[in-house]
């Protein structure tokens, strides 16, 4: 395994080329891999090195591996679904599908794209860091005649490109109450999981959080509902550690607002 010594070394004499898929602790000592010689580093290589734990141009293991940590959050995800169907579908008869589209806003996404511009600045790639996100937010569900909903959702898209790039979707599963489901004004909670599915530049990792939202929807005895839903989401996503802040924990949508149609 390479050591910090000998990945200083290597990264300052430039004896190895960026390999986008390949570990860190993979890369050999190309001279001497026993060895210890002398080196002079710049102070711009140590400071990367010891708060990214890569050279420049090197992927940390965390993002190397964030592609598996994605695929078991889309197959628990989908598990989640197919459990919510079964008793949805065998009942179909005592209520009807929903499906819920609209505008999302969330209220940390410009405090994730100011920790993306530092992190980017840091690693001397420059901070320019632009926000194309799609605010399109899908929610189905299963309104059962008993008041009772159970759902999933997916969204918004974060989108950061520039300087340096991050992707970031929200996914939940929910069960809630509404309250007068015949009447056209028609109020509803909703409480479950969230976790916010990620890859970047800077992107760690992820960790579910409690997800619970208050809305209200008019005009609920016609086959279109307009809808608006106060939502607080404890998801969380980790970025490298940036030499100006203390922690990379960020709640993307730890307040998120939810304007929508909804349609069966």
């Amino acid at each position: 395994m390479v050591t910090l010594e000998k990945l200083m070394v290597m990264a300052f004499n430039k004896k190895i080329e960026p390999y986008a898929r390949l570990h860190i602790d993979a890369i050999p000592d190309p001279d001497q891999p026993e060895r210890p010689f002398p080196f002079s580093p710049d102070m711009a290589t140590i400071d990367h090195i010891r708060y990214f734990g890569t050279a420049p141009g090197f992927y940390s293991q965390s993002n190397h591996e964030y592609k598996t940590r994605l695929m078991i959050a889309i197959r628990r995800f989908l598990c989640v679904i197919i459990i919510l169907a079964v008793p949805a579908t065998a009942s179909a008869g005592s209520g009807t599908w929903r499906y819920a589209l609209g505008y999302c806003f969330l209220n940390n996404v410009n405090e994730l794209k100011h920790s993306y511009k530092n992190l980017s600045k840091e690693a001397s790639d420059g901070d320019d860091i632009y926000n194309t996100s799609i605010n399109l937010s899908f929610q189905p569900y299963y309104q059962f005649q008993s008041g009772f909903r159970a759902g999933a959702g997916a969204g918004p898209l974060i989108i950061f490109l520039g300087d340096a790039h991050h992707v970031q979707i929200p996914v939940n599963v929910t069960f809630g109450y509404s309250f007068f489901p015949d009447s056209t004004f028609c109020p509803y909670f909703r409480a479950g999981i969230s976790y916010h599915m990620a890859s970047g530049d800077f992107y760690s990792d992820s960790s579910p959080g409690l997800y619970g939202g208050i809305g209200v929807e008019i005009f609920n005895t016609k086959p279109v509902h307009l809808g608006f839903e106060c939502v607080y989401d404890a998801a969380k996503v980790t970025l490298d550690r940036s030499l100006k802040q203390h922690h990379g924990k960020i709640k993307a949508g730890e307040m998120t607002f939810f304007l929508y149609a909804d349609f069966q």
